[in-house]
């Protein structure tokens, strides 16, 4: 997985800058979610949400921009599903799954990125339920943030609901 994200740094994050020497901005965060099952692409700033069916594949791109250099780019993703019997609701998932961080350097002539991708992706369900249950929602929240050299931040959450 490193040597694939290096490739992507290299091929979505070519634009370089001096270090800047301040940064009042903090990064802007796109999301861009490629549903695999029906190759529909959808492109969200900043916070979102989206309605997916059980059984959709998503891959989803976390893209970090700031014109004066961007440091450091985090995603992780949870998931999580409701099921039922009867009155009884009871929550399920396997949680918060590990953050993935990519911490970017000048290189050796004091040149920075302005922009760094993530990826991540996810298959919506099927959800189990324990013996006598049955699965009535689930979601996926997808959680990232970009940092500049200066530590101004940006964090962002994407929702992809089914």
């Amino acid at each position: 997985m490193g040597g694939l994200l290096v490739a992507l740094v290299a091929l979505t994050a070519c634009e370089k800058v001096d270090k800047p020497t301040s940064d009042s901005t903090a990064p802007l965060l796109k999301w861009t979610v490629n549903n695999t099952s029906t190759s529909e692409t959808k492109e969200i700033a900043g916070s979102g949400t989206i309605q997916a069916t059980v059984g959709h594949h998503f891959t989803v791109t976390l893209k970090a921009e700031d014109p004066q250099g961007i440091h450091e780019i985090t995603i992780s993703v949870s998931t999580g599903w409701q099921c039922v019997q009867g009155n009884l609701q009871k929550n399920a998932g396997p949680g918060l799954g590990a953050q993935k961080k990519q911490t970017l350097e000048p290189d050796s002539q004091g040149k920075v990125l302005t922009s760094i991708v993530l990826l991540e992706s996810v298959t919506m369900g099927p959800y189990d339920c324990q013996s006598g249950y049955q699965a009535t929602s689930g979601a996926s929240t997808f959680e990232g943030s970009g940092t500049n050299y200066f530590n101004g931040k940006t964090n962002g959450t994407l929702t992809i609901t089914a």
